[in-house]
């Protein structure tokens, strides 16, 4: 029975998601949005000290813009993170849920999360369905049991798994976030959560705090950024020499009287060199990108990651339960008595087949032994069912010799069927049910 005496439940706390002001904060470390922020205040500065028209639009009116646009982009680029966080979160909570382990408890088998689990529990694993260890554990039954260890050691070769410590050959130590590559058994749980050894490592993870390196596209706009303000840092000096050269050596002009305005223009060359739409557009193509993959069920967490998957030429995915059902279904049989039977269709039952053809007259069951493709169809009206008594050694030959833990539930209210344990052996009793033999109690 699990042990009460550690309130520590076998969860690993995330990180804590930056607040809406924080993301709006990283937001300004752009360089293309620092120097728009600079020359925005420094022209706002003088155009305020020194006010001037162009066109009869007063002058601080093009640094306001550029401070607005700003504001725009950083809380675009925040509330479209923020939401994307938070529906990460929830998503998370939900296969959460929806990840369940059969563990027996107080002598019975039930099914929990990794959360539920507790130390005293004994956790039923195998090489399929339950091959990712949840928590740290000595192994106590099992056969031909071997773990991959390599995300804690880096060592690519499977241990062995024993009951008795045989050194680095074979040792009864399991360990949360391995992987079991053969074989199936039990362990008895001794460290959950923090306490187990890689929530030990995910601590120290989260302590030590990885930076996140930009995407490409915003290296390049970087460094676009650097090559503007380099260049119209260069213009913007060269002017401002030219009209001290002209005004003050050539036309004679007074210091005092010119210096200020010359400035001025300076800075208003430099201003109007940074690309002030380019943020924003950046940002706006990013949402659309963002939303637009989202509508193809496609989430991604930060609006620059849209980029880095538009770059993607291969993605290689898991089959099993990605895209697959993770599930099994026995599509044909073979019987001494009909020979080879095959579902007719794709929703079809192959039970009700083999039971249509045990029923058959004679000289069809010989038709369909001599033709082992050709699948039996519907039983004739009139005739007596499928002998109990032949299916028996079938039926109840793949209930007897089916593992414990291998079960399958039906959802009365939806129908759906739920496998747990070794897929083929559900696959093989839901095969079994459909002829008649429920394996709970063909084992009770």
């Amino acid at each position: 029975m699990p042990c009460n005496c550690f309130a520590y439940s076998n969860f690993f706390a995330e990180q804590k998601f930056p607040s809406f002001l924080e993301l709006i904060w990283n937001g300004l470390h752009d360089t293309t949005i620092i120097m728009l922020v600079v020359c925005a205040l420094i022209g706002l500065i003088l155009n305020l000290a020194v006010p001037e028209e162009h066109a009869g639009v007063p002058g601080w009116v093009e640094p306001v813009a550029i401070l607005v646009t700003v504001s725009i982009v950083l809380l675009v680029s925040a509330s479209i993170d923020k939401q994307k966080e938070m529906l990460f979160s929830s998503l998370n909570k939900q296969l959460e849920k929806t990840n369940k382990r059969q563990v027996i408890r107080n002598g019975v088998m039930v099914e929990v999360t990794d959360r539920e689990i507790a130390v005293g529990d004994l956790v039923v694993f195998n090489n399929v369905l339950q091959s990712n260890i949840p928590a740290d554990g000595l192994f106590v039954s099992g056969a031909g049991v071997k773990m991959d260890q390599g995300a804690l050691t880096g060592e690519p070769e499977p241990v062995s798994k024993g009951i008795e410590y045989e050194g680095e050959s074979s040792n009864p130590l399991m360990f949360s976030g391995t992987e079991v590559k053969s074989g199936s058994g039990r362990m008895i749980v001794v460290a959950v959560g923090g306490l187990s050894f890689s929530g030990k490592i995910r601590a120290q993870v989260y302590e030590d705090g990885a930076e996140e390196e930009p995407s490409p596209l915003f290296k390049k706009l970087d460094k676009l950024a650097m090559d503007i303000g380099k260049m119209g840092l260069v213009v913007a000096a060269v002017c401002l020499i030219c009209m001290c050269v002209i005004g003050f050596g050539v036309k004679g002009l007074l210091f005092q009287d010119e210096a200020l305005d010359y400035l001025v223009t300076a800075i208003t060359i430099l201003v109007v060199a940074v690309p002030e739409g380019l943020p924003l557009a950046v940002t706006l193509s990013l949402a659309f990108s963002s939303f637009q993959m989202s509508t193809e069920n496609n989430l991604v967490k930060h609006l620059d990651a849209c980029e880095t998957m538009g770059s993607a030429t291969t993605i290689c995915s898991d089959k099993t339960g990605t895209l697959t059902q993770n599930r099994m279904t026995v599509k044909g049989c073979w019987t001494p008595a009909v020979g080879l039977v095959r579902c007719a269709t794709a929703s079809s039952k192959l039970g009700d087949a083999v039971k249509a053809a045990y029923v058959k007259p004679a000289g069809a069951a010989a038709a369909a032994k001599a033709d082992e493709t050709t699948a039996v169809g519907v039983p004739v009206e009139g005739e007596t069912p499928a002998n109990k008594q032949a299916l028996d050694p079938l039926g109840l030959g793949i209930c007897i010799n089916s593992m414990d833990e291998s079960s399958f539930s039906i959802d009365k209210a939806t129908g759906e069927t739920k496998f747990m344990g070794q897929p083929t052996e559900c696959a093989l009793l839901k095969f079994a049910y459909d002829l008649g033999y429920d394996f709970n109690e063909v084992l009770d």
